[in-house]
């Protein structure tokens, strides 16, 4: 076989149970047929490069040989681990330092306060408390490691610079997307360039959004057992539709604050299993699951129950039906899930609400209801409990309210002064008559 094959006469068939197993030059040699002459007389390797008296000497000292299955494998992970793309390699050595990911985005104020943007070119900006400018520094600070790993890789890779551009225009689509009720696909959150756009933007939202709707759910009395708790209290949070979990680190950053009592156990829950490294460079755990698997969500956990579901945007992009609305509605009935904490950029989920109320789902709005403004409606925080939980959520006497660390989340200087969530001292919402389950439906005619 080794006379035929430096004859250039294609090798023999192999003997049954037996894989001959040729360098990847050769192969390529074999296919490309004999080496052309080069200068001189002298023979070019099309495949290497290399002049025809090199390649003869590299296949002397390679000859064929005879292999297994399990060694032919091993040498072809030798072969690939040789020759590793040198363009990634040469990029590595070049790389550059990579700045700040969230330089500008946070400008602390003399008084303690801080005006930070939301928005990718900085045209918006916000106000936080000192309490909320110091929580958003630290959590950003946090985030940091992860973003720059981000940025880093996509500086190895010799397509990165268009793929941070790509997904800096599919990031860019999104509002035209929203208007129509569209959100972005699973292939688009595995895109490396859309993952770094997000992580950067999306980490103040989330952080900052996270943190307000804990602070008025609690105003709201959803924590009252916590808080009176005198012993330590496992609190099981789950956000269903996760991602990275950037609302998880304000629900973590919450208790530590407001609840020392509670330990908090942070899962985010996600069909895009390319968030798992995020979470875990977080500290937090992660889990693949389908928002259409009700039934299998406490299985997911390996929690006896969810104490806390936190369920943002895709509550209203993939969970705006009435199968997602059953599996809820039964899930806190049964005490699976104690209380679901829903954040959403959308003001109007009438169609949501009208579906759990039907359920016997009760329903405690965290923003106050509009009566001065444009919009009648304002259902981007709210919070569901059932009807049988032992005790039903009272709102905290105005004394005892926690004020707002991000005055103006979500965004509502659209509305009439008297409207605004952020701006009330005076009078407590009222909770219970705001969603009130409709009436029973009346029994049909009998045939």
């Amino acid at each position: 076989a080794a006379a035929a094959a430096a004859a250039g006469a294609p090798p023999a068939p192999p003997a049954d149970g037996v894989r001959i197993s040729l360098p990847k030059a050769s192969r390529k040699v074999s296919q490309l047929g004999r080496p052309a002459a080069g200068r001189g007389g002298v023979g070019m390797d099309m495949a290497s490069g290399r002049s025809d008296k090199y390649s003869r000497a590299r296949q002397g000292a390679r000859t064929m040989q005879m292999l297994d299955l399990g060694e032919e494998k091993q040498l072809q992970r030798q072969t690939a681990a040789a020759v590793a793309p040198k363009r990634k390699e040469a990029a590595r050595r070049k790389r550059e330092p990579v700045p700040d990911p969230f330089a500008g985005a946070v400008q602390a104020q003399e008084d303690g306060t801080a005006v930070y943007y939301q928005d990718r070119r900085k045209q918006w900006p916000y106000t936080a408390s000192a309490a909320g400018a110091s929580l958003l520094q630290r959590l950003l600070a946090e985030a940091t490691p992860l973003l720059r790993s981000s940025l880093e890789a996509l500086q190895d890779d010799p397509d990165g610079a268009e793929l941070r551009r790509e997904g800096e225009r599919i990031y860019a689509q999104k509002p035209n997307m929203r208007a129509g009720g569209i959100t972005w696909s699973q292939e688009n959150y595995a895109h490396l360039g859309l993952q770094a756009e997000y992580l950067r933007l999306k980490s103040i939202q989330r952080i900052t959004e996270g943190t307000v709707a804990m602070e008025r759910a609690y105003n709201a009395g959803a924590f009252a057992a916590l808080r009176d708790a005198r012993t330590k209290t496992p609190f099981r949070v789950a956000s269903l539709g996760g991602g990275p979990g950037f609302e998880l680190l304000a629900v973590r950053e919450f208790c530590a604050a407001r609840l020392p009592q509670a330990e908090p156990q942070l899962l985010s829950l996600d069909l895009q299993g390319a968030w798992r490294p995020c979470c875990e460079a977080l500290g937090l755990r992660f889990e693949v699951w389908d928002v259409m698997d009700g039934d299998g969500l406490l299985g997911k956990t390996g929690w006896p129950a969810i104490d806390l579901a936190v369920i943002s945007y895709v509550y209203y992009h993939y969970m705006s039906n009435e199968h997602c609305a059953d599996w809820l509605a039964r899930l806190l009935h049964a005490g699976a899930v104690k209380a679901v904490l829903i954040i959403s950029r959308f003001e109007d989920l009438s169609q949501n609400l009208d579906a759990v109320a039907r359920r016997g789902v009760h329903v405690v709005p965290l923003m106050r209801k509009p009566r001065h403004s444009r919009r009648p409606t304002d259902h981007r925080q709210l919070l569901y409990v059932s009807p049988t939980a032992r005790e039903l959520p009272t709102p905290l006497p105005q004394q005892k309210w926690l004020p707002c660390s991000f005055p103006n989340v979500p965004f509502e200087d659209q509305k009439a002064e008297a409207d605004k969530s952020y701006r009330q001292r005076g009078t407590a919402f009222d909770y219970s008559a705001e969603y009130a389950p409709p009436p029973p439906r009346p029994p049909p005619p009998p045939p």
